[in-house]
């Protein structure tokens, strides 16, 4: 668990790094790629938080998506390295996206190779219920039941009295329950 609480607030760093490297790199554009990248970013910044609450309920699929993401955003860095040249924070944001890239990638490996193996499951242990009469009553009622009978699985346990037979229950003054009829 530790290790998850790690990684988490590592890879929460660097997105926060690349998001800020790529909003300075986007504002620094002309009109129509400033439009177009906006949108990307918003879309970005939208799945990455998705990812991110779905790394954080160590929710399988997190990982993976978060490592989509990023290598969408290497792309879109060299392509406002292409339109731009050589924008600020370009090194700084470059290098925080590709480690978050692979960080994101070995990630989802691992738990790729966490599925390929399936736990063990106990074998369910033979367990004897002991059930010390034929009919049960409680104590605060007047009827008695058959166990299977859902109101004697209501009794709660310390107002249980367990009866061997219906002479028994007749002496201490239980009447039979529409269940036994």
């Amino acid at each position: 668990m530790g290790e998850f609480k790690f990684s988490f607030f590592i890879m929460s760093i660097f997105l926060g790094i690349v998001s800020l490297g790529l909003v300075n790199m986007v504002f620094n554009l002309n009109r129509l790629f400033l439009g177009l990248e906006l949108t990307f970013l918003l879309i970005v910044l939208l799945f990455t938080f998705i990812s991110m609450i779905a790394i954080y309920n160590n929710i399988k699929w997190g990982w993976v998506f978060l490592s989509y993401i990023l290598g969408l955003v290497l792309v879109d860095i060299l392509f406002i390295y292409y339109m731009r040249g050589r924008p600020e924070f370009f090194f700084t944001t470059t290098i925080f996206a590709l480690l978050g890239f692979l960080i994101s990638l070995v990630k989802a490996q691992k738990d790729e190779e966490d599925e390929d193996f399936e736990p063990i499951e106990e074998e369910e242990s033979v367990s004897k219920e002991f059930q010390p009469g034929k009919y049960i009553a409680s104590k605060n009622a007047s009827t008695y039941h058959a166990p299977k009978c859902d109101w004697a699985k209501r009794i709660k346990k310390s107002n249980q009295i367990w009866l061997d037979d219906e002479k028994e229950a007749k002496k201490k003054g239980y009447k039979a329950h529409s269940c036994l009829e």
